[in-house]
């Protein structure tokens, strides 16, 4: 879906159709939201089925897979939106700075550090440590969404300057 939003975005900002990308970035956040909560839910309803399927139903993976999937389902529309916001949205106006800092800042200064603390440190179980990794996605999806709002993604990146 964010490499559809990209090329749909990226032809409308090629065209100078900026109101019309503009829209289709809203469209496609929305949809995702709606896609990546059904989603979701729906996982979440048949999770013990996809436990099973994976074989992590024996007695040793199961109190470490229950967990974990139930912690995916839940926060498997945030990573859907932020690869919207990121790849299909920001991308598409050629915003890769701003893109490879933002990764920067969520991974290497906020999920790596606070996980790491969590299990090596305090000691933490696994479901605990695995919940806490949302914590890149959420910080992910605050700075994505303020660049988003800030429009610096509406640009023309096919515009030729003659010097």
């Amino acid at each position: 879906i964010s490499v559809a939003c990209s090329v749909m975005i990226g032809q409308s900002l090629g065209r100078d159709a900026f109101e019309r990308a503009e829209h289709m970035a809203k469209v496609f956040i929305k949809a995702v939201l709606v896609f990546g909560m059904s989603i979701g839910a729906l996982l979440l309803l048949n999770r013990e089925l996809i436990i099973a399927a994976l074989n992590l139903d024996n007695p040793e993976l199961y109190p470490l897979a229950a967990p974990a999937v139930m912690i995916l389902c839940c926060a498997i529309w945030l990573r859907m939106l932020n690869m919207i916001i990121i790849n299909g949205i920001i991308r598409a106006g050629g915003d890769n700075v701003f893109c490879l800092r933002m990764d920067f800042i969520a991974m290497w200064m906020t999920g790596l550090p606070l996980c790491a603390i969590a299990a090596f440190v305090l000691g933490w179980e696994f479901k605990y440590v695995y919940a806490l990794m949302i914590a890149e996605e959420v910080v992910k999806l605050a700075l994505c969404y303020r660049r988003y709002t800030q429009k610096y993604w509406i640009k023309n990146l096919t515009v030729v300057t003659t010097s």
